[in-house]
């Protein structure tokens, strides 16, 4: 599937004395098995431009393009698109409701039609994909831990077997751990799914995307002012840090040892490529000596 985003704007407000711009002349392109990061301060736009991407919101301005089709025109399937863009809020208590894990995982596909049957068989599938055990499946949703509930939203709307999985914050509020356990689990759909799966990652922390994504858009003020590598992204630090944000902690550590006369790779953005980075060093002077 491909997404296009033309000249997208949006107000917030009725009356023009108390009207937000939200969002300014944003345009972009998704296409098919891309897993892409998105950052930016609170309030920067994130939220509101991904529920344009599926259309929850109606921009004021511009057009949102399935497969070249104006989801706005006046006979499209606007429900058909919410299961080809699928959305996870921040918090999952709040696509949470059923009774039952597998009740809630279900209702999606149910209301796509599918027999109980089907249903079931992609609800499971799709909680196996999440890491969620069968012992929960009959158990109330709200009865596991946040991350549990996290994947459990999230495999709701793996149901509905999307082509564009949007998620929305998916660590905020989980320890560390909880934190790293959803990630690997996202990264590991995005495997799976290979090719076929676009994943969007709103975040703010840094470390997050640097480890799994291979584009980043950055919003600052209702526009999208970087979109890019993360290499050349993380390359524009001052920039981020007047927006209020940080390249992650090891392209500082890398630069740092660069100005003190260390001839580092600065370029790199996760743990690995730093310790890389400072191995290659090593061995080189290992070898000079």
């Amino acid at each position: 599937m491909e997404l296009e985003l033309e000249h997208i704007g949006y107000r917030y407000g009725d009356a023009l004395a108390s009207e937000m711009q939200a969002l300014s002349d944003i345009s972009l392109k998704i296409t098919g098995g891309e897993f892409i990061g998105v950052i930016g301060h609170t309030g920067s736009g994130k939220s509101t431009l991904m529920q344009i991407m599926n259309a929850l919101e109606r921009p004021g301005e511009g057009r949102v393009l399935a497969d070249g089709e104006d989801v706005w025109g006046e006979h499209y399937d606007r429900r058909s698109l919410r299961s080809r863009v699928g959305l996870v809020f921040q918090y999952p208590e709040h696509q949470l409701f059923e009774t039952t894990v597998i009740g809630d995982v279900m209702f999606g596909p149910l209301n796509q039609g599918l027999s109980e049957k089907e249903a079931r068989a992609r609800a499971e599938h799709a909680l196996a994909l999440t890491g969620i055990d069968e012992k929960w499946y009959e158990q109330s949703p709200f009865e596991l831990s946040g991350g549990q509930k996290r994947r459990t939203a999230i495999a709701g709307v793996l149901a509905m077997e999307p082509e564009i999985l949007i998620l929305d914050e998916p660590t905020a509020g989980l320890d560390p751990a909880g934190r790293g356990e959803i990630l690997r689990q996202i990264s590991s759909l995005h495997r799976e799914y290979a090719g076929r799966l676009s994943i969007l990652l709103v975040s703010h922390s840094m470390e997050d995307v640097a480890q799994y994504v291979g584009r980043i858009l950055v919003m600052d003020h209702g526009r999208l002012v970087l979109d890019d590598i993360p290499q050349r992204v993380f390359a524009h630090v001052e920039e981020l840090e007047s927006m209020g944000l940080a390249a992650p902690a090891v392209t500082y550590l890398l630069r740092d040892l660069r100005a003190a006369g260390i001839e580092v790779d600065d370029q790199a953005y996760t743990v690995e490529q730093a310790m890389q980075a400072i191995l290659d060093v090593w061995r080189k002077r290992s070898g000079d000596d």
